[in-house]
């Protein structure tokens, strides 16, 4: 742990210190305390956020609703330590260095994902909104005894708002620039005796925040609607069934890409051929317009049916069966070369892209608790089947120039421990452990001009593979408390992600897996009077046979997408969480993070290079990983009389520069930015209703959250985070 005694890391201790504030909400361990005590499932059973021994930030309902959290991507402003690019539809979640690297179907995330206890395994299902949430709790560092299924990097568990005993209800109405309506709802009580129920509703319509200068129709727009319903059961004293329904879809021109440079701008020169295909027809690589002979399209459906059983066996033994079953289907399709230059007969115009996916998935827990032990053991099943194709044509519907299809098979499972033993009032022992079996199965096949090139079940095609793996990971910990009200802990814990295969690709088989190996220490300590709180972390890890896809250059200027096992990376770092109300109407949040993040050996091919030129970029940065990030807010509640008050906020949020490819360079980076919003609130006595003037990026930056490019189209392309927005809501609560 000596690599901790850098100046670089003290100072980023000595700064959190100063100025971080905790975006988390800690337990109440004095009497008098005016911080929220916070009861969280990280670890699969009830625990105090203060007490539990891991680095975990959560953000509550209030903070959800205040700051219009709509979906994971605005949740980094809440919880500095995710980070979230986004390519063509997939969520790219990354935390300590480790997430994924591109716009390739069929990787798994290496943070994973969970609704109530759940995975959602496909990054393109990550995106659907965010609704009557209880709270997000994001754990971070590897998560392989509990969570398994590739959590290398993190999880990301979001827990829905329940049925409640008593009738209640709300309904918030926002409107706001960019013709915003958005209208969230949800109704929840009892039915009858021992049957409760509620049922949330969302919708969001919002005009886009660019224009396609082709056709003059919006892009970057958002039109979605999701709709979730639970229904409560006490089978007996003892039994509780749980049943959740959750229906998504979206359709509109979201999450696509826009011009930014040609491809080569690296020598050497390219041959004049290979200049872009849409010169001439660009749009402003600096405006948030894009161009394409059609408009882009983005839909999803995604749909998922949960049973959870709890049968509490005696007061220290309870039994849990979480049931689930989910499907998605996806769909894009864009201009290929991001210009309004019609292309010649018998080019190559648009791509397409339709993928259908369904899961299942089954967990059984059994814990156990007494005043000195506490114990969960289970075993854990996962089957996934994935199917895509990729289209190009002249029409999002036809592919006669050319496809590539592929499906995946997988097939998982686990059995896992988790437990901890309390030998006195000082020391804490805690040991886990996770045996994994999986099995995965890829296939691809290619048609040209009508012709089958690469067929299915090909023995000569690489991309037809089948490959099984076994690991046992393991998680080691010692908690000391020091006193009451301050823990000190260390974890040794193992991480590991399945071998990774993609699809629609044909010249890859399943790779090696990936295993972590992570070192942490923590604090965690809160006054007396329970009016602060500070919770840091630092780590260090080290992370073999890394998976990573890249495009290669091929002879005349064309690509091919292959994913390969970078043999080392190495990240180490310091996290701060703090919370202060120095009054019981005033409130400070705020977190800090910072990290040193490297490959240690990486030899592959620019591709914004022409010709085959490797590079060993051992020492740079992994993709979206910020050195620093650091969010601050304030809350401020003024009584103006008659038991009314006006809740004044405010946030800051500061991203370091981070980088999207690894070579660490223009123009394929972003450099630090820092984002501002606020919103001013009116609540009368009865608090059954409340109206909140609010904006967004109020300094209206204009700053890249993502990078790609166009290997056919011969340009590179950017997306950028939401422009300044503003508006009124209006809440009633019932």
């Amino acid at each position: 742990m000596t690599a901790f005694c850098s100046s670089r890391v003290a100072i980023a201790v000595a700064t959190a210190l100063g100025i971080g504030l905790a975006a988390e909400a800690p337990r109440v361990w004095a009497q008098d305390s005016v911080l929220e005590e916070l009861v969280v499932t990280a670890r699969k059973r009830e625990e105090s956020l203060q007490g539990i021994s891991a680095a975990v930030s959560v953000v509550t309902q209030d903070q959800l609703r205040a700051n219009l959290i709509t979906d994971i991507r605005d949740l980094q402003s809440l919880a500095p330590q995710l980070n979230v690019g986004e390519v063509v539809g997939i969520m790219k979640l990354t935390m300590r260095g480790l997430g994924n690297s591109t716009n390739t179907r069929g990787e798994d995330s290496e943070v994973t994902f969970h609704v109530d206890g759940a995975v959602v395994a496909r990054q393109e299902a990550h995106a659907m909104a965010l609704f009557d949430v209880e709270r997000i709790e994001v754990l971070r560092g590897p998560q392989g005894t509990l969570y398994g299924r590739n959590s290398t990097g993190g999880a990301v568990n979001v827990i829905t708002a329940k049925p409640t005993t008593e009738f209640e209800g709300y309904v918030n109405l926002t409107g706001g620039n960019y013709d915003l309506l958005r209208v969230d709802s949800a109704i929840s009580g009892p039915l009858r005796d021992g049957i409760r129920g509620r049922l949330a509703v969302q919708s969001i319509n919002r005009s886009g925040f660019g224009k396609n200068i082709t056709t003059g129709n919006d892009i970057d727009d958002e039109k979605r609607w999701a709709v979730r319903g639970h229904l409560d059961f006490d089978l007996a004293d003892n039994i509780n069934l749980l049943l959740s329904g959750e229906y998504a879809t979206q359709d509109d021109a979201s999450g696509l890409f826009t011009y930014m440079t040609p491809l080569y701008i690296v020598g050497p020169p390219a041959p004049p051929n290979l200049a872009p295909k849409g010169a001439g027809g660009f749009s402003n690589p600096a405006s948030r317009d894009g161009a394409g002979n059609v408009d882009p399209e983005l839909e999803r459906k995604t749909w998922s049916a949960t049973a959870t059983l709890t049968w509490d066996i005696s007061d220290r033994l309870t039994l849990k069966n979480i049931l689930n079953y989910r499907e998605l289907d996806f769909y894009l399709a864009q201009d290929l070369d991001l210009s309004s230059v019609a292309p010649p007969a018998g080019a190559e115009a648009v791509i397409s892209i339709p993928l259908h996916d369904k899961q299942f998935s089954e967990e059984l827990q059994l814990t156990y608790t007494s005043d000195r032990l506490s114990l969960i053991g289970g075993a854990y099943l996962f089957m996934e089947n994935l199917k895509g194709t990729t289209y190009i044509g002249r029409t999002p519907t036809e592919g006669i120039f050319f496809s590539r299809a592929g499906k995946s098979d997988a097939d998982s499972w686990a059995a896992f421990f988790n437990g901890s033993y309390r030998f006195n009032d000082l020391l804490n022992l805690r040991v886990g452990g996770r045996y994994n079996h999986d099995k995965r199965k890829i296939d691809s096949w290619q048609t040209v001009l009508g012709v089958l090139t690469v067929p299915p079940n090909s023995p000569t095609n690489p991309a037809n593979d089948e490959r099984s793996d076994n690991k046992y990971v393991g998680e080691y910990g010692l908690d000391v408390h020091v006193t009451d009200n301050t823990m000190i802990y260390y974890t040794f814990a193992q991480g590991y992600r399945q071998g990774a295969g993609i699809i629609m690709q044909t010249n890859n088989p399943i790779i090696d897996p990936t295993t972590v190996d992570s070192h942490e220490v923590g604090v965690k300590m809160q006054t007396p009077d329970g009016r602060f709180a500070i919770n840091l972390a630092a780590y260090m890890a080290t992370v073999k046979n890394l998976q990573r896809t890249q495009a290669v250059p091929l002879t005349g200027g064309t690509f091919q997408t292959i994913i390969n096992n970078i043999s080392k990376m190495e990240t180490k770092g310091v996290e701060v969480d703090l919370r202060w109300a120095p009054t019981d109407r005033f409130m400070l949040n705020g977190a800090v993070s910072y990290i040193e993040g490297e490959y240690k050996d990486f030899v592959t091919d620019d591709p914004l290079r022409f010709g085959t030129l490797l590079e060993q970029v051992a020492g740079n940065t992994p993709q979206l990983t910020p050195d620093w990030k650091v969010s601050l807010s304030a809350e401020y509640a003024m009584p103006i009389g008659k038991g009314a008050d006006i809740v004044v906020r405010a946030n800051a949020s500061y991203v370091g520069k981070q980088f999207f490819d690894e070579f660490n360079r223009e123009p394929l980076l972003e450099k630090s930015y820092a984002l501002f919003d606020a919103s001013l609130t009116y609540r009368p006595e009865s608090r059954k209703w409340s109206a909140s003037l609010w904006g967004k990026n109020l300094g209206d930056e204009k700053k890249k959250v993502d990078t790609s490019f166009s290997a056919v189209g011969l340009v590179t392309s950017k997306h950028f985070i939401n422009p300044r927005t503003y508006g009124v809501t209006v809440n009633y609560n019932f």
